[in-house]
């Protein structure tokens, strides 16, 4: 992973490929490491329990609200970097 986003950086002007690389790789990690096995269990529990996965818990939905929020303060930050401080030549 860490060499991909080298080269990458390396051989281009910006480094929008090595933050694509990296945020792509760290997509795929979080939706396929949490959200695989959680289906998976999911479907394992109502097969064979006849009951529905556990989900939730105390601080589940304050979690979700926060990670939304510096989520979208990342996106935002990123598409109009470029544009404020001159960070990005078009």
């Amino acid at each position: 992973m860490v060499i991909s986003e080298t080269v990458a950086a390396v051989n281009e002007e910006t480094a929008d490929a090595a933050l694509g690389n990296i945020t792509g790789s760290n997509a795929v990690n979080v939706f396929l490491g949490i959200g695989l096995p959680w289906t998976i269990a999911a479907i394992y529990w109502k097969v064979s329990c006849g009951i529905n996965f556990p989900a939730g818990g105390a601080g589940f939905i304050e979690g979700v609200i926060v990670f939304s929020a510096c989520a979208t303060i990342c996106l935002v930050t990123l598409l109009t970097s470029g544009s404020l401080f001159g960070c990005e030549q078009s």
